[in-house]
């Protein structure tokens, strides 16, 4: 027998539907962070101020335990920022073979003279060294203008001590610049044909 009242609708409580990230946009943010932070890191680590310069020179007759000097970099017109440099290396080659000990190479920062003619070297030896540069300091650790104010250049001093013909390719330099510190290799050749005094 029915009394005629309905009975009530029964209603299945069901639990809120979460919607998942889908794994993929998961992966894809985890991936592009990690791109990201990879590129960051990478210019972090090569800095270019010093991109541009390059060395190319050399001398016919030289003598053994006499120094060469060579510019490895040169002032930057307009430049007003400077770098930290950490350390400079090159490896020299009598003949084609590296032969350690043949030769002595060490890097200064050489500083003009305000007030001197010259702005810029390329190349000197031991007795015109103290004209072209109004100071000379070890390069490791020094501080140097990029720009003309002081003008400043990276000189690499090469000392053979066996006869031959000395070859020095490249120059690795690392230092901080702004933000970022790290290697950079300046492409370059000095040449010296060495005899004994």
């Amino acid at each position: 027998m029915s009394t005629g009242q309905a009975a009530p609708p029964t209603t299945i409580a069901r639990p809120a539907v979460r919607r998942a990230v889908p794994r993929r946009r998961v992966v894809a943010g985890w991936v592009a962070a990690l791109v990201a932070a990879g590129v960051v890191g990478w210019w972090w680590s090569h800095p270019t101020a010093l991109a541009g310069n390059g060395f190319d020179m050399g001398m016919r007759h030289w003598t053994v335990g006499k120094t060469f000097y060579a510019a490895v970099t040169s002032p930057r017109p307009g430049e007003q920022t400077g770098l930290r440099i950490h350390s400079a290396s090159a490896t020299a080659t009598v003949g084609e073979i590296e032969q350690p000990g043949a030769t002595t190479i060490a890097f200064y920062v050489c500083t003009h003279a305000p007030a001197s003619d010259v702005q810029a070297m390329l190349m000197a030896g031991p007795t015109e060294i103290g004209q072209q540069c109004s100071s000379l300091v070890p390069a490791e650790g020094a501080a140097m203008s990029l720009g003309e104010r002081p003008s400043q250049q990276l000189v690499m001093a090469v000392t053979p001590h066996r006869p031959g013909h000395v070859a020095i390719r490249d120059v690795t330099v690392t230092y901080s610049h702004r933000w970022q510190r790290g290697t950079e290799v300046l492409a370059g050749l000095v040449t010296l044909e060495v005899a004994t005094p």
